[in-house]
């Protein structure tokens, strides 16, 4: 005897007809329940505690082309939140002073990430990347003249000068590296303390154009980091030692151990009969 056809039934508008069989049968429920599962999650979305937020995230997409994935909708509102996630655990008002409130402090406390988040999109619309954007927000309100006036004077204290993070894997080998060509240099740490040195690291992005560390200047002009830059002048150290080039910069700047920066040439002076 013959299976049973199910009847055939309408799901969002479309009639479709029921497969036949066992295992048809469970793929069809199977793709019903995960049907289910986006459009209860796409609601939550919409309507959920975060709908100031994620309305200007959703509208972005009103203006692409109605082919865009519900994947990639998904991954880039799943962006925005882990950006909110971070923001809430970098500023989030401590224990003691919520709970002396009596939990009062939770409409401060949404109100200083919705700040943070409108200082974060600011940096975007002034055409930061992500990373220099979440680099801005996570500094907050300082003064500018101050800060740069404190990153040239460290630039100038010594030839060969690092801005690192002690744990960041690209700044060991930095350091690993330049002690192998036997150099001397500056270690200026951006995580001790983290609030200054976050500081320097957000206004260090405006100004080389890269926000990532280590960020290294030899002879007081900026040349990358370890394995990357920002142009074919500062490409990062790597780079410039397969040039052949670090060694001279290095040279020329009194970085190497038991060498003495090399005097600017002057100028001839040509007299004309």
């Amino acid at each position: 005897m013959g299976r049973v056809r199910r009847p055939a039934e309408e799901t969002h508008g479309v009639v479709r007809k029921a497969p036949v069989g066992d295992v048809p049968r469970r793929m069809a429920d199977a793709a019903d329940r995960r049907r289910a599962a986006r459009d209860a999650a796409a609601g939550l979305l919409l309507r959920g505690r975060w709908l100031s937020i994620t309305k200007p995230i959703v509208a972005e997409f009103a203006n692409i082309r109605p082919t865009i994935t519900w994947t990639c909708l998904q991954g880039y509102c799943m962006m925005h939140y882990l950006l909110i996630i971070l923001l809430a655990l970098a500023f989030a008002p401590s224990v003691e002073g919520f709970a002396s409130t009596g939990g009062g402090g939770s409409s401060d406390f949404l109100q200083s990430i919705q700040d943070k988040y409108q200082t974060f999109q600011e940096a975007k619309s002034q055409g930061y990347d992500f990373k220099q954007s979440v680099a801005i927000t996570i500094a907050g309100d300082y003064d500018v003249e101050q800060v740069r006036q404190k990153i040239a004077s460290d630039v100038e204290s010594a030839p060969l000068v690092l801005f690192t993070w002690e744990a960041s894997p690209a700044c060991k080998k930095a350091i690993k590296y330049l002690d192998i060509a036997n150099a001397q240099y500056k270690i200026v740490r951006l995580d001790d303390p983290w609030d200054e040195g976050n500081k320097v690291r957000a206004e260090l992005g405006k100004m080389n154009g890269r926000s990532s560390v280590p960020q290294i200047f030899i002879g007081g002009k900026y040349v990358g980091g370890f394995d990357a830059g920002v142009d074919e002048t500062a490409p990062g150290i790597l780079d410039l030692a397969f040039r052949g080039t670090l060694k001279d910069m290095l040279e020329e700047a009194g970085c190497l151990k038991g060498t003495a920066p090399t005097p600017a040439k002057e100028a001839e002076t040509v007299e004309l009969n």
